[in-house]
């Protein structure tokens, strides 16, 4: 199975080796669709398991018996791996996002090509 990346990759190929049809450009406006709502349902299940690890350290009491700060309890969640994934998880749906937003500016420029030449 191909990733997005590796999708977008193989289309921008065939675009630069030729013409490629507004039709072309929507089939691959939906493939990266189906993509972002796979990696935004990524996202959130991330998200998910990181707030379970904040809530877990915001809760938690120091060796002094004191409350643990918010600023440490969001320090130490930021430093676990929940939190990583997470960033990548938002990364990947908002490359996918400014993919889909190219796609559709090239799709409307061929589509305005097309109207200029069939004029």
């Amino acid at each position: 199975m191909l990733t997005y990346k590796e999708e977008f990759d193989t289309f921008m190929a065939s675009y630069s080796a030729g013409a490629v049809s507004a039709e072309i450009i929507g089939r691959e406006i939906c493939q990266m669709a189906q993509y972002f709502c796979t990696a935004n349902i990524d996202k959130a299940m991330t998200e998910k398991a990181f707030n379970k690890i904040y809530a877990q350290l915001s809760s938690s009491i120091e060796d002094s018996g004191k409350p643990i700060s918010s600023a440490k309890a969001t320090t130490m969640a930021e430093a676990t791996q929940e939190y990583e994934k997470l960033l990548d998880a938002k990364t990947e749906v908002e490359n996918i996002d400014q993919m889909i937003n190219a796609l559709k500016s090239l799709q409307k420029g061929v589509l305005q090509e097309f109207a200029h030449v069939s004029v």
